[in-house]
């Protein structure tokens, strides 16, 4: 950014009082008081230990009140909010600050807004998906509009922590395991919040996190160490953020955890020499939660004095909520124990920010008025369903009927109406109009559930689940929660829908007959299993797999109804998300056992079973991909999860999602990622080789993959060097890249979207390298029978790596060039540079 602003700073710094200045690092969030003796946080753990009960604590908040702390924003001893999310609250107590303190310095208001604000679009992994940074700026945007509009000025956002261990729960937060998407889906989110101008009264500041490595916590547990080479720090972690910085996002968040025994917080390597002399940043820094105490915690700090001493000389400007700096900076300048210009350049970062977002000539940014027309509008709601159905990848679809005994006259016609993947082969989806769906799992109808973790704006009444759309397209169903018969009868029958109401809706087919549903139930932590237990053959299932008769005999009577059976089965949102690490990342007992009765009915009746998946993280599910007729793969959507599932299950839409991150066979692989290195005795059939006695060594869906209601073919695949081209950047000082070109073609029926990727491999090193990196991708549109000629341009500066003395090196040699649709079934040829 500019330095218009440094002489404003300057002069505000030299009036300020030392009081002043510390309290420009302090943010806080409103406390809860009246109500119980104990802090909100130690309540929280006492309901989460079962000291008690969630009935208790829902008791005791609602005598809570607000503190907001009015008495020390007139002192000058609060220079940020966290977690306020409404104008009228935003604009009260900016007064205070403007106009009721000796320099009138602004608040700035923090707030994590990480997949929407009151308009929630997928979880970051499912959109990252799309492979669509168009999509990725756009949500961002609408993001902005929106918590702008209710007073936020920053969000603690994006993250783009590169994730490569499933167990990690906070991997749904993120673009998933390959360190370039992650700097593209980030980049674009600061360019969607931060908009083209800070100014403006809908842009907010983007606040990077978590610097760095978050991601590579030791055993997937969230907090935890980081130890690895700073070769593969700077290789497969940091390009990510500097992708964002060079994006201009002006925060920066460091990371809860330590780097090779150092915490991020207190890390002057990290925060001052790479983030602000090697990358030229001069935002502002925020911890995390608590995080400078905390160091204590780690074990590199004496007391919270000391924390508050070394976080500072550090470069951490801004402390969230532990209250360490407005407890002790003060006092360690005055006692000699640190120098007070550590103190001014944290307090200038913070107000550059502040003047960057036109906070001092416009500090009431918004009204209740623009609020109230700002949320959940139907653009808002018609790009989030955009983004849902981009965001959904389909992970398998069986040819219909296939391996199923003589179908009856409805499910003959099911299967001629039916689209084509392959040419004469039918497959499962898309459902033709009119198809009888029988519905199963809570998930199908908790629509408060589709948001997804860390959707803290969200309202649950906003979400619209299976159930809902169903109602509001006129499809003909029936729905039943197995985990609510217990013996009795546990259906519900609704009105009909008229074909009126289905017509207005905009679907053809016939209108609903009969709903049958059942109530949601919640499903408890020990309903994770320690490993999935393998789906029986349907042949051999017997009544050992429904313990309550009469659940079993319902589905049997919903399915005798139905044209085909669907699962909605996987993680509920508290599930994934912070402090949500699995040592298990399989199916609960519960989903396990319904699939298999589907299974069994299934085949039965010569019903197929497709499940659909909600889900923060990849799952092990190699039986279920094994057994079942077709998975949709839809994490969890957002706000329109229902009616974007609907268009994909009824081929409105062709999905064209991609995974970006590994679905591992056992829990036990993780970490599991495409970009791996080789060993000395590469995994094969001898005994001797790196693999597992119990497990394949391959990934049940690898990094990439998804499938179309079409398919694709590529063919003549290409490699040149180029030089001084004008497409190429000039990243070395040769300006040379590798022009890669491969024709692609719509093998298929239908139109159809296809992400087209492209890897590299050098074959030798100074350091063992990745068996395949991801160098750039695309995605096209293409009709029946149209093929397109596609190049890549990859500039030579982007083949290098960190060698052993830290330098950035690209060598010369042999190097295999892979073009595919995802990074197992590729093309390849070679290049020598």
């Amino acid at each position: 950014m500019g330095k218009k602003y440094e002489a404003q700073i300057q002069d505000l710094l030299a009036k300020m009082t030392l009081e002043e200045k510390v309290g420009q690092l302090q943010q806080c969030g409103p406390s809860l008081v009246g109500a119980f003796e104990v802090s909100f946080e130690e309540l929280l753990d006492m309901m989460f230990d079962g000291r008690i009960s969630k009935e208790e604590f829902d008791r005791l908040m609602g005598g809570a009140k607000q503190d907001f702390h009015e008495d020390d924003i007139r002192a000058g001893r609060i220079g940020s909010f966290n977690g306020i999310g409404d104008a009228a609250t935003a604009n009260r107590l900016q007064k205070i600050a403007v106009e009721e303190t000796r320099l009138g310095i602004p608040l700035i208001y923090g707030y994590d807004v990480i997949h929407g604000f009151r308009t929630v679009t997928p979880i970051p992994l499912a959109e990252s998906c799309a492979w669509e940074p168009d999509l990725w700026e756009r949500t961002g945007r609408l993001a902005a509009q929106e918590a702008t509009a209710a007073g936020v000025h920053m969000t603690f956002a994006p993250m783009v922590d590169v994730a490569k261990d499933a167990r990690w729960g906070r991997v749904s937060e993120g673009a998933g395991e390959d360190v370039l998407l992650n700097g593209d889906y980030g980049a674009a989110k600061v360019r969607g919040f931060q908009g083209d101008d800070l100014t403006k009264e809908d842009a907010m500041a983007a606040c990077v996190k978590h610097f760095a490595a978050y991601g590579a916590g030791e055993a997937g547990r969230d907090y935890n160490r980081v130890d690895m080479s700073l070769q593969k720090l700077w290789d497969e972690y940091l390009p990510s953020y500097k992708a964002c910085i060079d994006a201009g996002a002006r925060a920066v968040m460091p990371a809860f955890n330590d780097i090779n025994g150092v915490p991020c917080s207190a890390n002057k390597w990290l925060l001052r020499y790479i983030l602000r002399e090697e990358w030229g940043f001069d935002g502002m820094t925020i911890s995390d939660a608590n995080a400078i105490a905390e160091c204590v915690n780690h074990g590199i700090a004496a007391d919270q004095r000391d924390a508050a001493r070394q976080c500072l000389r550090a470069g951490v400007d801004m402390d969230m909520t532990s209250n360490s700096y407005i407890a002790y900076v003060q006092d360690l300048i005055e006692n000699g124990d640190l120098d007070e210009s550590v103190l001014d350049e944290s307090v200038a970062n913070i107000l550059r920010v502040k003047f960057e977002l036109g906070l001092f000539d416009h500090p009431y940014r918004t009204s209740e008025e623009r609020e109230a027309g700002a949320m959940l509008t139907e653009e808002a709601r018609k790009l989030a369903r955009e983004a849902a159905v981009k965001s959904m990848v389909l992970l398998k679809n069986e040819k219909l009927c296939s391996g199923m005994p003589e179908q009856s006259a409805e499910k003959e016609t099911a299967c001629a109406d039916s689209q084509t993947q392959e040419s004469g082969n039918k497959r499962v989806l898309p459902l033709a109009p009119g198809t009888k769906l029988g519905i199963f799992g809570h998930l199908a109808a908790d629509a408060g559930e589709m948001t997804g973790a860390w959707a803290i704006g969200a309202h649950p009444d906003d979400c619209r689940s299976i159930i809902d759309a169903c109602k509001m397209r006129g499809v003909n169903y029936q729905y039943l929660d197995p985990e609510d018969c217990a013996g009795t009868d546990c259906a519900k029958t609704e009105p009909e829908m008229t074909a009126t109401a289905a017509e207005n809706n905009g679907v053809s087919g016939q209108a609903t007959e009969e709903h049958q549903s059942g109530l949601s139930s919640e499903e408890s932590a020990s309903d994770l299993p320690s490993e999935a237990p393998a789906l029986k053959d349907a042949s051999a299932q017997a009544a050992d797999n429904i313990e309550k008769p009469d659940k079993k005999k319902k589905i049997a009577e919903i399915a005798e109804q139905s044209d085909i059976l669907i699962a909605a089965i996987g993680e509920n949102k508290e599930e994934s998300g912070e402090a949500a690490s699995r040592a298990s990342i399989t199916l609960k007992d519960s989903d396990i056992q319904l699939v298999e009765t589907l299974l069994e009915v299934g085949k039965a009746q010569s019903k197929p079973v497709v499940v659909v998946l909600f889900n923060g993280r990849p799952l092990a599910i190699p039986q279920l991909a094994e057994s079942v007729d077709a998975i949709l793969e839809a994490w969890h959507p957002g706000v329109e999860a229902g009616p974007a599932i609907l268009d994909v299950l009824f081929g409105d839409v062709n999905p064209s999602g991609k995974l970006t991150t590994t679905f591992p066979y056992a829990s036990g692989q993780c970490p599991m990622y495409y970009a791996h290195t080789n060993t000395g005795r590469p995994g094969g059939k001898s005994k001797f080789t790196s693999k597992y006695l119990d497990t394949p060594l391959e990934p049940v869906y690898p990094f990439g993959y998804g499938l179309s209601y079409t398919t694709f073919a590529y063919e003549n695949l290409t490699v040149e060097k180029t030089s001084k081209t004008a497409v190429c950047e000039a990243d070395i000082e040769e300006n040379e890249c590798l022009r890669v070109a491969v024709t692609v073609k719509n093998t298929g029926d239908r139109a159809g979207e296809e992400i087209v990727q492209c890897y590299v491999r050098d074959v030798v090193g100074s350091r063992v390298r990745p068996l395949k990196e991801l160098k750039a991708y695309r995605k096209i549109q293409l009709a029946p029978g149209e093929e397109k000629r596609l190049e890549f341009e990859i500039p030579f500066g982007k083949l290098g790596f960190y060698n052993a003395a830290l330098d950035y090196v690209v060598e010369p040699g042999e190097f295999r060039v892979y073009v595919g649709g995802n990074s197992r079934d590729v093309l390849e040829t070679g290049v020598v540079l």
